[in-house]
């Protein structure tokens, strides 16, 4: 093809078309990818050669190259599509090109020979070549020949124009007509194209929608206005709806301008200004830079009137004068905050705005009534020669204000301090109350709104979803989904998972053909406005039939039957209304109005990424046995038993006292993880014995000292696998397990309720307004496979529309949407930092911590799916367990990030992650230690351990081996092993009454204060003849280390005893502790508050 190319820049035009043309027609099949790309820029680049082409190949755009290449719009392989669309505009223009020309030969052609009246040369022009003529002609002869033509010339003239004007003004019309056909099918073919990429939701979309900007001028010359207004325009000013998309964003905003020189001042005025405002407000700061280098640009084009530049200044009548008054507010005024946004990019692009805008206006108008706009943000006046000049304006800027961009409240004190020059107390209220205008569109932009009016108000709680499209939906919160909608329905989500198998099935959303589907799939409150300029459409079939045979079949009691649902995602209707949702050229005129409707919706919600409503995952119960949410506070019956979190800090676990225990049989290998719901109505625990056992709560206040599971949850399989880490799912009464097959599976457990009744009881920690649900069965909800070995361990948050699990796995952390069915993000990680051995969401929801086998921690950033920091513990040795809270551990200090950390050297430490540094460490010291004075300690028992940074840009494995930290693995596994931390459980907050339980390897359990080491103690583990140890406080430097010491066991020999006092136990009594490694413990409030721990043993306890 490349030879083709080079052959056909010095062949002739009939070799190209008859030639090379059909040779490159006929390669557009290949099998190959990167040949049909090729031969799609070497077509456009050889038909943009051909100067002259007879009449016969004037259709050959229209008839054979356009429908030959059609199919590559929807090529499998994206490099074939990304050279389809760059090739677009130059294949638009050469086509107009083609058209151009044929016509204008057959308007040639129409005058016989010559123009027709309307193109046909003037007198004047006849008059002039007659003297050049006259003046190059001098023979009589000649000038006789020439008068004796000029005679017949006129004679044929006179007969011309003898002939009937309107016969050759028709045949002109005619002309003129099939031009205008010929063009308009034209842009049909190329719009059609157009929207198919604009509309394209897959991933690699935004490639091909740069691809669409790049050229865009070249598009827009071709479709001209009425065509930019009708295909161009509103398809990518939708782009700006791409919110992950910023890039997208900032590509649009760059190539505006060439649109707006195409639609002119009003549509400019009227459509663009209002998307570039919305830019101008964006989270990405290119966007913003773009969105003023476009203002600048359309300023200097002369697109924008003052009006929209400086605004209106007309008194208004309305009652609301604060949002008249915003209305009246030019753009330079509204958006003059960013002249101190903290980005060099923007103030500069602000700074051109300002002069561009002062360049236009000109002297004196641009001191009248651009200089008392921009006044606030100088240091001193600005000089009016200097006024267009952008570097000026950056010098003589105040400093920027960090509080813009990080949302923070403004700070007055700090914004004087920023004019310090100044005494006008004026100017400094002009700037405060532009940063505040400025905020406010920026807080809007991202409002949710919601209300919260007590148990009822639950049925106001929704999430906002603003539509351009003369529609607004409210979805319901995930926060309070299981309180206010029903759940999703069985069928649907069956219908879901069919979709997203390997077969070639529609997506589940051709299902929603119907208003009450759709309102039961998605809960919607779709809104229409009273003023809508949509009209009414009739249909004159039959409107019941769809209702009634399609949505029946997933009523009834088949409606889970797989054979009828995979006909309804193969057949032919679902294919016409999925094709209509995404705009699909012809789809349309196949429904009726009603499907049309839906599908116009349907898109909508695909296109703003709507989630449906959650599936049934069981919502919590209060004491007196209501369905409640634990995003919102408890009613006063629960306070009534359970205390408030104040309160709950002055408990502590006494010493070594055992309410209940399992037996040795309830799990028969080690117990890994315990969960307990949010509502203290049971908890469940993992073992690797592949199940999960659910424990109720009411037996624990009346179990006479043994723990009984009421029901066990396993997948009936031949290969054997271990359940690694269980936890609930937020706000629910369902569970999600990580096994060793690198499968999660997500379980409800089912409850039932009976009436209460008058029963006494002896224990006072049971109300008397006591819980009568019990556990009646579970059923498994999901089953996710990453497919990348074993799943270490998993956690659960929830968000306003998203119900969000995350497990790690042995390639990093993945996540699965149980709302949407979906992964929204991966966060991969090295290999050279080890396997993630556990992790710890974020107070806030928007970080996440991971640690791994060889003692890297990474911090992620859950918005932009990053890792933001990575550190390396100085011990080097495995994270066992991660813990996030937001504290306040030093006096003077806000609260920020805090990690609690468990990890090797029988150590537990909590850093803070905004600086790295450890604020505190508890450290159990080797019992050959116990009597060494602290002075002669080695530092590493002593002194607060680090994290070390590790550059996530370079080689970590080079990094690894400088560090010796692979050294120090392979040696610690060649060396016996060392006791550390498990597990821990406590209260890490800002209130100063914080405390830690810890679980280490060797089986104790220790409670930890974190003010004073007089209050830690051993709950349990010590041996009958063991001493109990000694805690003390070691200060270094802005952080405290506690210590314990563990007292040697004595080595007592009970040989020479007599037989009386072992018989009678008076040598000691029996021991309550584990006898292997805490794996788990978790603190509970109801019946009885406690500590419930598990154990490598295979037994769960109950510690007091």
């Amino acid at each position: 093809m490349q030879l083709l190319l080079r052959v056909s820049k010095f062949s002739s035009d009939e070799v190209r078309l008859q030639r090379i043309v059909p040779t490159l027609i006929s390669i557009v099949l290949d099998s190959d990818a990167g040949v049909r790309s090729m031969v799609i820029a070497v077509l456009t680049k050889v038909l943009a050669m051909v100067d002259h082409f007879p009449p016969s190949d004037a259709q050959a755009f229209p008839k054979y190259i356009l429908k030959r290449i059609s199919h590559l719009i929807n090529d499998p392989v994206v490099m074939v599509k990304l050279a389809f669309v760059e090739a677009l505009a130059q294949l638009a223009e050469t086509a107009l090109r083609f058209l151009d020309t044929c016509h204008a030969q057959k308007l040639f052609e129409n005058g016989d020979g010559s123009f027709s009246d309307d193109e046909s040369p003037s007198r004047a022009v006849d008059d002039a070549m007659e003297t050049v003529h006259a003046v190059f002609d001098n023979d009589n002869s000649a000038s006789g020949n020439r008068n004796e033509l000029k005679a017949k010339e006129s004679a044929k003239s006179l007969e011309r124009e003898g002939k009937s004007g309107s016969q050759l003004h028709s045949a002109s019309s005619l002309i003129r007509d099939e031009y205008d056909k010929d063009l308009r099918e034209l842009q049909e073919t190329f719009a059609r194209w157009i929207v198919l990429i604009t509309t394209d939701t897959s991933e690699d979309a935004s490639h091909l929608k740069q691809a669409i900007l790049n050229n865009i001028a070249r598009l827009c010359h071709f479709f001209g206005n009425e065509g930019v207004m009708t295909c161009i325009l509103p398809q990518i000013l939708a782009f700006l709806n791409h919110r992950k998309d910023w890039q997208l964003r900032a590509a649009l905003c760059q190539h505006l301008p060439a649109v707006c020189a195409i639609v002119g001042r009003a549509a400019t005025e009227s459509f663009v200004v209002p998307c570039v405002e919305t830019a101008l407000i964006d989270n990405e700061e290119i966007v913003i830079v773009n969105a003023l280098r476009c203002l600048a640009s359309l300023v200097r084009m002369g697109l924008l009137t003052r009006a929209v530049l400086l605004g209106t200044f007309q008194s208004s009548l309305r009652k609301d004068q604060n949002k008249a008054r915003m209305q009246r507010k030019g753009i330079l005024e509204k958006y003059s905050a960013l002249l101190v946004y903290p980005f060099d990019d923007i103030r500069y692009s602000a700074s051109l705005l300002f002069a561009t805008c002062c360049e236009s206006i000109g002297f004196p108008d641009n001191e009248v009534l651009v200089g008392p706009i921009i006044r606030p943000f100088l240091r001193h006046n600005l000089e009016s020669e200097l006024s267009t000049d952008v570097d000026y304006i950056m010098k003589v800027l105040i400093p920027p204000i960090d509080s813009i961009a990080t949302g923070a409240d403004l700070d007055i004190n700090a914004v004087e301090d920023k004019r310090t020059l100044f005494s006008n107390e004026l100017l400094t209220e002009q700037l405060v109350e532009r940063l505040e205008i400025y905020k406010g569109m920026r807080h809007n932009r991202m409002k949710i709104s919601f209300e919260l009016k007590g148990l009822r108000g639950l049925n106001d709680v929704r999430i906002e979803c603003e539509q351009k499209a003369a529609f607004s939906v409210f979805l319901p919160n995930q926060k309070y989904a299981e309180l206010v909608t029903k759940p999703l329905p069985e069928w649907y989500a069956q219908l879901r998972q069919l979709a997203c198998s390997e077969n070639p099935f529609e997506s589940e959303l051709c299902a929603l053909r119907t208003m009450s589907t759709l309102s039961k799939v998605y809960a919607l409150n779709i809104l229409q406005p009273p003023h809508s300029a949509q009209p009414q459409k009739m249909w004159k079939g039959d409107m019941m039939t769809l209702d009634l045979g399609f949505e029946n079949s997933f009523t009834s009691d088949k409606a889970t039957d797989e054979n009828k649902q995979k006909a309804v995602l193969c057949d032919e209707e679902s294919r016409v209304f999925m094709g209509a949702c995404r705009g699909e050229w012809g789809s349309v005129s196949l429904l009726d109005p009603v499907s049309v409707e839906m599908s116009q919706i349907v898109s909508k919600l695909e296109s703003v990424d709507a989630p449906p409503v959650p599936p049934q995952l069981g919502s919590l119960h209060d004491l007196d046995g209501k369905s409640y949410s634990c995003h919102v506070k408890a009613r006063n019956s629960t306070h009534q038993t359970i205390p408030d979190s104040s309160r709950r800090a002055e408990w502590k676990p006494k010493l070594d006292v055992l309410v209940c225990s399992t037996s040795p049989h309830e799990h028969s290998g080690p117990v890994t993880r315990l969960a307990v719901s949010q509502d203290q109505s049971f908890f469940v625990s993992s073992s690797h014995d592949g199940t999960c056992k659910v424990f109720e709560m009411r037996q624990l206040g009346e179990s006479s000292g043994t723990l009984k599971s009421c029901l066990t949850m396993s997948e009936e399989r031949g290969a054997p696998f271990k359940v690694n880490d269980v936890n609930i799912i937020e706000n629910s009464h369902s569970i999600a397990s990580a096994s060793s097959d690198g499968s999660l599976r997500v379980w409800r457990i089912d409850e039932s309720t009976s009436k209460p009744t008058n029963i006494a009881t002896n224990s006072a920690s049971i109300s008397s307004t006591a819980r009568f649900s019990r556990v009646s069965g579970s059923q498994m909800l999901r089953k996710v496979e990453a497919h990348e070995g074993e799943i270490s361990c998993v956690s659960h948050f929830n968000t306003n529309s998203a119900s969000i699990i995350l497990f790690a796995s042995q390639m990093g952390v993945h996540s699965w949407d149980l709302r949407c069915a979906k992964e929204p993000f991966v966060l991969s990680s090295s290999p050279e930092i080890g396997y993630v051995t556990s992790l710890a969401v974020g107070n806030d929801r928007n970080w996440l911590c991971t640690g791994t086998n060889t003692g890297h921690i990474g911090l992620w950033d859950i918005r932009f799916h990053k890792c933001v920091k990575l550190w390396q513990h100085s011990s080097c040795a495995p994270i066992n367990r991660l813990g996030a809270s937001f504290a306040n551990l030093s006096k003077g200090n806000s609260p920020s990030p805090h990690i609690v950390v468990g990890t090797g050297l029988n150590e537990t430490s909590v850093f803070d992650i905004s600086t790295g540094s450890c604020c505190q460490c508890f450290r159990v010291l080797d019992p050959s230690l116990s009597f060494v004075d602290r002075t002669a300690l080695p530092s590493r028992y002593i002194s607060l351990p680090s994290l070390q940074n590790v550059n996530i840009s370079s080689n970590l494995m080079r990094k690894l081996a400088c560090n010796g930290s692979t050294m120090h693995i392979i040696g610690a596994r060649l060396s016996p092993p060392q006791p550390t931390i498990q597990s821990f459980s406590g209260r890490v907050g800002s209130s100063g009454l914080n405390y830690l339980c810890t679980g280490d390897s060797l089986g104790f359990v220790r409670y930890w204060d974190f003010n004073s080491s007089s209050k830690c103690f051993t709950v349990s583990g010590l041996r009958n003849s063991q001493p109990r140890p000694v805690y003390e406080n070691i200060e270094w430097g802005s952080g405290k280390v506690t210590l314990c010491r563990e007292l040697p066991v004595p080595d007592v020999s009970y040989s020479n005893l007599p037989k009386s006092m072992m018989q009678n136990g008076s040598v000691g009594r029996p021991e309550n502790r584990h006898r292997d490694a805490i794996l788990d413990i978790k603190k509970i409030e109801y019946p009885t508050k406690g500590l419930l721990t598990s154990s490598r043993d295979g037994t769960i306890k109950l510690w007091k």
